[in-house]
């Protein structure tokens, strides 16, 4: 059965042009959302800042047999020369809420009825040209062997949890120990939940993986369409915060470089590093919609502590961004994207490709094509080459094409930058996470090689 959706058409300009397509009696909680931007910016609350992309109107939805989710939208707009920084959700440690803005969360699907296709490129705008995947390495990073764990204060001394429960292998993934707890951050109670493996061996180091959910989303609900531990295998202990709520009832993320969700990140970091035994060379950080403008926050802010990113239709990091620190990322988002516009994960692309010295030829960022101000913005980047993945891409019904995949050229040994367009429509928005997604984020994680 296809969830029950409310729409929202993306418009790129203006907090003012929110629109709502589908049952009527939501019409209510468009006008009270309208309301709400418009006093935020006149307050001076919603800053607008200069030189970004722009996040886009969002709505959520349950994922089929997820009972936890909730079904909610907020909106904000922006030209493609400012940005709305996001206010946070349940979430809190240091500096303060600074704006709302965007997000949506829904489950992704599987594709049917598929032609299979393996590893897919591009080498300019718009051209797709499909080739053989490689093999275990992604050809985005240069192998330099083996990495050498860095042990955490958990390392040797056994978990003793007494707040475990233990889940089956189900439809959410593997079979694994799970806590869910409480925290106080700058004086506000945050929630999140542990996804520990079920073998989980104190003298085994493990990657580590925040995952950050979307608008009006919860610890629980990313988990329910986007979660790692399947692709992890075991190999991964991973964390789902949650957000604080940013208005109504909705949870969302603060995105400043002081915020308290950011203070939220650090503290989860500091007591997970030293309860668990983690190779803190291996921290990374994924999250959809407004969890991707989350984890490209973390990406900048956090560099010196994170190793990689991978967000999914997200945005920023906002404004003149004075990022800490080098990440590896893989940005997935589709052209056709009618919640966050594509311009808005161009913009975390282009962040981490001037971050990590990545060749750009010409000097525009990653790959700008469309919903542009001015036709002359328009850029092909030719410094990139296709990805190598050894996943598999099944191109069905969903699907209006075959993904393309390019890494860019000549970034700073060990951190490479990738950016996936899609073209799953199982959700007609192109918002929500390709079926693929958590098992090429996982792979493009588990091969960063050593950069110490």
């Amino acid at each position: 059965m296809e969830p029950d959706v409310l729409f929202y058409t993306g418009k790129p300009r203006g907090l003012d042009h929110l629109s709502g397509l589908g049952r009527s009696e939501d019409a209510d909680r468009v006008q009270r959302l309208q309301t709400f931007f418009q006093r935020a910016r006149a307050s001076g609350w919603l800053l607008l800042l200069s030189g970004c992309g722009s996040p886009t109107d969002g709505e959520s939805y349950d994922a089929p047999g997820t009972p936890t989710t909730t079904s909610s939208a907020t909106t904000s707009s922006a030209s493609s020369n400012s940005a709305s920084s996001s206010s946070g959700d349940v979430s809190a440690t240091s500096g303060e809420a600074v704006a709302s803005s965007v997000d949506s969360t829904g489950a992704g699907g599987a594709s049917t009825n598929a032609a299979t296709t393996r590893a897919s490129g591009v080498t300019g705008a718009g051209t797709t040209t499909t080739g053989q995947g490689g093999g275990a390495t992604t050809s985005a990073v240069s192998s330099t062997g083996a990495t050498t764990p860095t042990p955490s204060g958990g390392c040797g001394v056994p978990w003793e949890a007494s707040d475990v429960e233990l889940e089956e292998e189900s439809w959410r993934g593997p079979a694994g120990q799970v806590v869910r707890r409480e925290m106080q951050v700058a004086g506000v109670t945050r929630r999140y939940m542990v996804v520990v493996p079920l073998d989980y061996d104190p003298n085994r180091r493990y990657a580590l993986i925040f995952a950050f959910h979307g608008l009006a989303g919860d610890r629980e609900q990313l988990r329910s369409y986007m979660n790692l531990e399947g692709p992890a295998a075991g190999a991964a202990i991973v964390i789902y915060p949650e957000g604080l709520v940013v208005q109504g009832s909705d949870t969302g993320w603060d995105l400043n470089a002081e915020s308290d969700d950011l203070g939220f990140v650090d503290a989860l970091f500091d007591q997970y590093t030293a309860e668990l035994c983690v190779d803190e060379e291996r921290v990374f950080a994924t999250g959809h919609s407004y969890g991707g403008c989350m984890t490209n926050s973390v990406g900048c802010f956090r560099g010196d502590r994170f190793r990689g990113i991978a967000p999914v239709a997200g945005c920023g990091p906002f404004g003149r961004a004075a990022c800490t620190g080098q990440v590896a990322a893989m940005i997935i988002h589709s052209p056709l994207d009618t919640t966050t516009d594509y311009s808005d994960g161009i913009q975390g692309c282009s962040t981490f490709l001037s971050r990590n010295s990545c060749d750009q030829s010409p000097e525009c960022g990653c790959h700008w094509v469309e919903a542009l101000n001015e036709p002359t913005d328009e850029c092909v980047q030719a410094a990139q080459e296709p990805y190598s993945t050894e996943q598999v891409f099944e191109v069905g019904e969903d699907d209006t094409g075959p993904p393309q995949l390019r890494q860019y050229l000549n970034c700073d040994p060990g951190f490479p930058v990738v950016q996936i367009d899609h073209y799953n429509g199982r959700d007609p928005r192109f918002h929500n996470p390709p079926p693929w997604a958590p098992a090429v984020i996982w792979e493009f994680f588990d091969n960063l090689p050593d950069v110490n």
